[in-house]
């Protein structure tokens, strides 16, 4: 038959089930082929399997399918790679006086045709010169040296090893002066050279920093993890600077943090507070935002049937009252029948108090400020722990 295909391998990606894999090109034998597998992300090879690992079906001269065992089966992540490898051996023998074998023959020149195949594919994928390249006395490589650099002696054009620091005789822009461990390239206006982390900094206009290898261990702070170094307090802008858009030094963290919470307005947001000594309270619609470290509360409820315990409503998401900015207990809102809303420090709910002389910030029982099945609203601003 006639060769109509160059093609000697077929790769697969492997999905860890699949185990027979198709090869398209000229077959011969059984023996002729090599199955590897590769890493698909690298390119490594993984595996190259035994013959006995798998098993090829001959389909018809051009065709055959590969059936791997079980334990070999490519994974997911890997790719199976199926070449067809020949021997270099003729094989044919023509007896004197015998009929004449046309399909032995016709195999023969086959196998001769598919190994001048082989020989052209592995000479494209070389390096070599063009053709328009003449006068080349010799391109052997020359031994291998740990760290060394392939050159052309640009003469005869031979490959030779050349030393790193040899670069600059080779007539490059670049001169190496006692190389050391973590030396710089730096290009000076006419060749690259090598300059130390000090030289670095100097370049880069990094002023007294670049007269030091490290920083005076007495700018060093630690915070149980990390070493930093800690700026003066003349390089750190102020949040008076930031919110008139005039700072130009370094924010700090705290800094930011402190402007940020002082200017920060968020929309309203609906919640559903948990009463106390007010019965069955109904129609409830109260909405909290905060400002800055202080949290708006606005409300309307009506109430059921009130008892005499402590009045109480707690504030949204388990926030808790600032106990740096409210001590003991402060007014922080009213009711529309008078009465007030006072915090206690640490708390986590409010707590209501009557306008009698000298109770003004005692927490009131539900009997001395409201009335059964009465409608009230309230407004109050509370210092909230979590946000100081």
């Amino acid at each position: 038959m006639t060769v109509t295909s160059d093609n000697k391998t077929e790769r697969y990606e492997g999905n860890g089930v699949t185990d027979t894999f198709a090869f398209s090109g000229r077959v011969f034998t059984t023996s002729d082929f090599t199955v590897t597998i590769l890493d698909r992300a690298t390119d490594v090879e993984m595996e190259t399997l035994l013959a006995s690992d798998f098993t090829v079906t001959i389909i018809n001269d051009e065709s055959a399918s590969i059936t791997v065992d079980a334990g070999k089966i490519p994974a997911s992540d890997e790719d199976i790679l199926i070449s067809r490898t020949l021997d270099r051996n003729q094989d044919l023998r023509l007896p004197t006086g015998t009929a004449f074998p046309a399909k032995a023959v016709e195999d023969a020149l086959d196998k001769v045709t598919v190994l001048v195949q082989d020989v052209a594919d592995g000479s494209d994928r070389s390096l070599k010169y063009g053709e328009n390249v003449s006068g080349i006395t010799d391109a052997t490589m020359p031994a291998p040296v740990d760290d060394y650099l392939l050159a052309f002696d640009g003469t005869t054009g031979a490959i030779k090893s050349k030393a790193l620091d040899s670069l600059e005789a080779l007539g490059l822009d670049v001169v190496y002066t006692g190389l050391a461990a973590d030396d710089f390239l730096a290009y000076n206006g006419t060749s690259w050279v090598n300059k130390t982390a000090a030289q670095v900094r100097t370049i880069l206009g990094l002023g007294a920093l670049a007269l030091k290898n490290t920083i005076d261990s007495a700018t060093l702070v630690t915070d149980g993890v990390l070493t930093y170094a800690k700026l003066a307090a003349t390089s750190i802008a102020d949040s008076a600077a930031i919110a008139a858009g005039t700072a130009s030094k370094i924010v700090d963290a705290a800094t930011l943090r402190s402007y940020l919470d002082a200017s920060l307005v968020t929309p309203w947001t609906a919640y559903t507070p948990t009463f106390a000594a007010m019965g069955t309270v109904t129609n409830i619609d109260f909405a909290y935002r905060r400002v800055g470290k202080n949290m708006e509360i606005m409300g309307r409820f009506t109430t059921g049937t009130v008892t005499g315990s402590t009045a109480s409503f707690t504030l949204p998401t388990s926030r808790t009252v600032d106990n740096t900015a409210i001590l003991t207990t402060q007014m922080v809102g009213s009711v529309v029948n008078g009465n007030n809303v006072i915090a206690t420090a640490a708390a986590t709910s409010l707590n209501f108090s009557t306008t009698s002389a000298g109770a003004g910030l005692t927490a009131a029982v539900g009997t001395s400020v409201f009335s059964n099945t009465t409608t009230y609203g309230l407004i109050c601003t509370v210092p909230i722990e979590e946000w100081s």
